[in-house]
């Protein structure tokens, strides 16, 4: 789960620090230095990574899900003060692209997807605004809505 935060690119998850690179090689301290401060739960064994973040600095959660074809799917929770988002990537051929609509069945971004520590069933919730401004959103949880199971390779409703 390592090596995928690694490799992820910028646009999924910045760290502030790097924020003006565009090479990541220039960031890779960077990350290893992030982790190395912010990282709360490292679970290898289940492909699970938190690490906490600062005023500038988001947080993240990232949970692995191995597809039948051997590719991986990186379920990923970006949240700070002002953002809260949700994102499913494929990496594969050495190439990060975002599959959410493609493999969640009724994903929304007004939902809120708790990433699996032990398991592979996501609990969704609806997001509750709590305070919105121009630029920034303050939400909770709401009612859950449903779970989604991993089975054979990809994410089925179950109510």
């Amino acid at each position: 789960v390592r090596a995928f935060f690694m490799k992820l690119p910028n646009e999924y998850f910045v760290i502030e620090s790097c924020a003006d690179f565009k090479k990541t090689s220039l960031c890779e301290t960077d990350k290893t230095d992030y982790l190395k401060n912010f990282t709360t739960v490292e679970d290898l064994k289940n492909g699970y990574l938190e690490a906490g973040g600062d005023g500038a600095q988001s947080a993240m959660k990232m949970a692995i899900f191995r597809r039948q074809n051997g590719n991986y799917l990186v379920g990923l929770n970006v949240f700070g003060e002002a953002q809260d988002s949700y994102k499913f990537l494929e990496f594969a051929d050495g190439k990060w692209q975002d599959i959410s609509l493609e493999i969640i069945p009724e994903y929304s971004s007004t939902n809120i997807y708790e990433l699996p520590r032990n398991g592979t069933t996501i609990q969704v919730f609806a997001k509750k605004i709590i305070e919105q401004g121009k630029d920034f959103e303050v939400s909770e949880k709401g009612e859950k809505l449903y779970d989604l199971k991993w089975t054979g390779g990809e994410f089925s409703i179950q109510k």
